[in-house]
């Protein structure tokens, strides 16, 4: 089930690529393909969640609120003066459900953007795995980051569906904002 000879003309037809063929299967109902589909993204979701570089979202969240803060000082600014302090008009408004989803919609497009950018950066060549052997501790120190598509760990078809989906949440909650 999980192997496939290729047949594009483009691919080598004396080499086994692996890709979950029951996926594209029209002989399973809806809910088995949906189902199938978790499944095949579902042994990758830890190298995926590491594509989009969680360590950026405490940036993009202090962007966000300094964001806020500066809408909230200039409110303040050309408004009636207001009694209310700054910080508890700022705690008011990050509660606020369509200043939440624009938070979200920002870890959105952050995290599909750093998918997106890796998963043509291995597709084209531009990331290289360093060889362990390699005398040059420059060139390893430079290529030393996380490289699950370049190595070979997440397949391009996991990533590019995995990269939709998030596409397609990130385009219904900029809907809500």
């Amino acid at each position: 089930i999980f192997t496939s000879v290729a047949a594009d003309s483009k691919l080598r037809s004396d080499t086994i690529y692996r890709c979950p063929t029951a996926i594209y299967s029209s002989s399973t109902s809806a809910d088995t393909k949906e189902e199938e589909k978790r499944n095949y993204i579902r042994p990758y979701l830890k190298q995926l969640f590491l594509l989009c570089r969680p360590i950026n979202f405490p940036i993009v969240v202090l962007f966000h609120v300094l964001g806020v803060h500066r809408a909230v000082e200039f409110w303040k600014l050309t408004m009636q003066p207001v009694s209310t302090s700054s910080s508890s008009m700022l705690v008011s408004l990050l509660k606020e459900p369509s200043i939440v989803m624009v938070l979200l919609s920002l870890m959105l497009v952050t995290s599909t953007s750093m998918i997106t950018n890796d998963y043509y950066d291995a597709r084209n060549g531009v990331d290289v795995v360093p060889d362990i052997n390699d005398e040059n501790d420059d060139v390893r120190e430079e290529y030393g980051h996380y490289h699950p598509l370049a190595q070979g760990t997440v397949p391009f078809t996991v990533t590019k569906t995995f990269d939709s989906y998030l596409y397609a949440i990130l385009l219904l909650s900029s809907a809500f904002v």
